[in-house]
């Protein structure tokens, strides 16, 4: 897979990621979330370590990697 479609799957997975599955009552929502999140920051890791394309999709409450 080259560089492009990494980043593209990467902006993909955070536009499409829950991100208020931490406050979900159902509890599989939240492991798929919780699952989510992992995937996201270990991408996160490899190809945007500034959060930069991270920012770009995520909630204010969720830039820079928290919660």
């Amino acid at each position: 897979m080259n560089a492009m479609n990494v980043i593209k799957t990467y902006l993909e997975a955070l536009e499409s990621h829950d991100w208020s599955y931490t406050y979900s009552e159902d509890q599989s929502a939240y492991k798929s979330g919780s699952k989510s999140r992992e995937t996201l920051l270990e991408l996160q890791k490899q190809i945007d370590p500034e959060f930069q394309i991270w920012n770009t999709v995520a909630p204010k409450a969720w830039q820079d990697g928290k919660y």
